[in-house]
């Protein structure tokens, strides 16, 4: 498997398991998948936590609703030491936190950190400046290089259903990272490999992986 382009189990694995959960972790890993895409809150006592949405959803069976029964970043980290993280940050106190977790600075190749609200990925790149920091972007959007040039972060998480090849194609030349989320199709799989980028977020990263070692591309590497 060409470890270049890496497959990303959103939440874990979205569509295959409960998001967000320790027990969906364990099941990309027992099944070959490095890295995994999991979102950043805080709960009522000021610890990060893995949840989505704003409030809380009972996406986990027979518990009462309360932010503090969510799983926490420190057990993640701590239960997984095997498995690399794309930590998206939904809110931009969880930025400041993320200084509490010794993992961040004596093992940055295991993370990628992104977020929707901009200023708070250029926080993240002061304070984490050999991780790699990338915009998340929602819909079409004009100039990505020169904006994330002058922003000066390191690249992009695209969706996948608007993107310009030539953009893709200048953020690659000058060495930004490219990635692209919800990629749920082996069609779209390819099309994105073959455009160089560095991987994709998708719900179903497992069953990605056992198609595409099947594609004569992948199978060699």
């Amino acid at each position: 498997m060409n470890e270049k382009f890496r497959i990303i189990g959103h939440r874990g694995a979205k569509g295959e398991m409960p998001e967000n959960s320790l027990e969906g972790f364990e099941y990309i890993l027992k099944n070959g998948i490095q890295w995994a895409e999991i979102d950043l809150r805080l709960n009522e006592d000021g610890e990060v936590v893995l949840h989505h949405d704003k409030k809380y959803e009972n996406h986990i069976a027979n518990k009462p609703k309360n932010f503090r029964l969510l799983p926490k970043l420190k057990d993640a980290l701590n239960s997984f030491p095997q498995l690399n993280f794309n930590l998206e940050l939904k809110e931009s106190a969880v930025a400041e936190k993320l200084t509490d977790f010794p993992e961040l600075k004596n093992n940055p190749g295991r993370f990628i950190l992104s977020s929707f609200h901009h200023h708070t990925v250029k926080k993240l790149k002061k304070i984490f400046p050999d991780i790699p920091c990338l915009f998340l972007i929602s819909g079409d959007f004009f100039d990505l290089h020169s904006y994330i040039t002058r922003h000066k972060v390191d690249g992009v998480v695209f969706e996948h259903e608007f993107f310009s090849e030539k953009e893709i194609k200048k953020l690659i030349e000058n060495g930004k990272q490219v990635y692209c989320y919800s990629v749920d199709d082996v069609k779209d799989v390819l099309y994105f490999y073959n455009q160089g980028i560095n991987g994709i977020i998708t719900n179903y990263p497992v069953k990605m992986k056992k198609y595409l070692e099947t594609i004569e591309p992948f199978k060699k590497k």
